[in-house]
């Protein structure tokens, strides 16, 4: 599905179309990577919101450390999370029914987007209107500059 070309309202700058993946719909267990050794209780949460809300029989969330795990992996996930790891353009060419990649954060700085737009995967984070993470950032430098 081709969605024509979009304006960037922040940048105006023009953003080419794009077939995504994720606009047909999947008719099996979505495998969701999580990436990274980081953040274990963002794992352990994740996983007991799907049990919480009976999603265990359509999601499997899968932990892989290391890259290698990963890239082994690459080939049949559909959602990948990086947990502090970059995905390069190798990982996102090697996963073939990869649809989306969520950052749980603001920052896309460790995502190839440029592979990730090629492949028709979006490519998605977390904004921090509403979330905290403003405040969180903002409280952090305060802290660092009050150790000077």
């Amino acid at each position: 599905i081709n969605r024509g070309d979009y304006t960037d309202p922040i940048n105006s700058m023009s953003i080419a179309p794009v077939a995504w993946r994720f606009q047909t719909p999947l008719r099996q267990t979505c495998k969701v990577l999580c990436a990274g050794s980081h953040f274990p209780a963002g794992y352990h949460y994740t996983k007991q919101v799907l049990v919480e809300r009976n999603l265990v029989n359509n999601v499997q969330l899968i932990r892989a450390a290391t890259e290698h795990e990963w890239m082994e992996l690459a080939p049949t996930v559909h959602v990948a999370i990086p947990f502090m790891e970059r995905f390069h353009s190798e990982f996102i060419h090697a996963a073939s029914q990869l649809r989306l990649i969520q950052q749980m954060g603001v920052g896309l700085e460790g995502v190839d987007i440029d592979a990730a737009s090629q492949k028709g995967v979006a490519v998605a984070n977390i904004p921090a209107h509403g979330t905290g993470n403003a405040q969180a950032t903002a409280e952090h430098a305060l802290l660092l500059s009050m150790m000077l």
